[in-house]
């Protein structure tokens, strides 16, 4: 972790549904508190992989076309320009 300026984390492994290994690791911050199975973690910017993995997995099932405007199937999303686009946009 420190070799990566990283200064804690957790892994857990999970198998069927049951957590079968939990543990943390370093501190939640610089002089932090320690880490461990209960520490919270913001997801900052991974939303994003997971929002187009799991579109391109929609696209390619046939659910969805990328380039349907996203107001289609989230009917609260800002629609004014450059949100009207498609997901592909």
């Amino acid at each position: 972790l420190s070799a990566n300026g990283v200064t804690g984390g957790a892994l857990a492994v999970v198998c069927g549904g049951s957590t079968i290994f939990a543990t943390g690791l370093g501190d939640a911050s610089k002089g932090g508190a320690a880490v461990d199975v209960h520490t919270r973690f913001q997801l900052a910017s991974l939303t994003k992989t997971l929002t187009a993995t799991l579109a391109g997995r929609l696209a390619d099932a046939g659910v969805l076309d990328v380039n349907d405007p996203v107001s289609k199937w989230i009917s609260y999303v800002n629609t004014s320009s450059p949100y009207s686009t498609g997901f592909s946009s």
